[in-house]
């Protein structure tokens, strides 16, 4: 097979991959538009208002976690092991285990008891 064939048929899958992603994309739309349309009709105003406002929330938590806030808040810890062992930005460890072991280190090291 040539290369420029080649070439062609990937795009060729490419385009057609991504026009099922926006047809797939319509259909959840238009799907949720209709569900919402009979839920407004089938339930009362409070309960939908409810339900709306359940999902906000959790898309709005699901925004929260994919902007990587776990991981930032597994840093924190870190942290705080770093600035009360007083170590300098040089020294950093390259874990969390190694801090903690640093941090335990130094504080036996400064101990009266050491």
């Amino acid at each position: 097979m040539r290369p420029v064939v080649a070439l062609a048929e990937g795009l060729e899958r490419i385009v057609a991959g991504s026009l099922w992603m926006v047809v797939d994309y319509g259909a959840t739309a238009l799907l949720g538009a209709v569900f919402w349309v009979l839920a407004a009709r089938m339930v009362p105003a409070a309960d939908v208002g409810r339900a709306t406002t359940a999902l906000a929330l959790s898309t709005t938590l699901v925004a929260f976690v994919s902007l990587g806030v776990p991981a930032a808040a597994s840093k924190l810890p870190t942290i705080s092991l770093l600035t009360r062992a007083n170590l300098e930005p040089t020294s950093r460890p390259s874990n969390a285990l190694d801090t903690i072991t640093r941090s335990i280190s130094l504080s036996r090291s400064q101990s009266p008891l050491a």
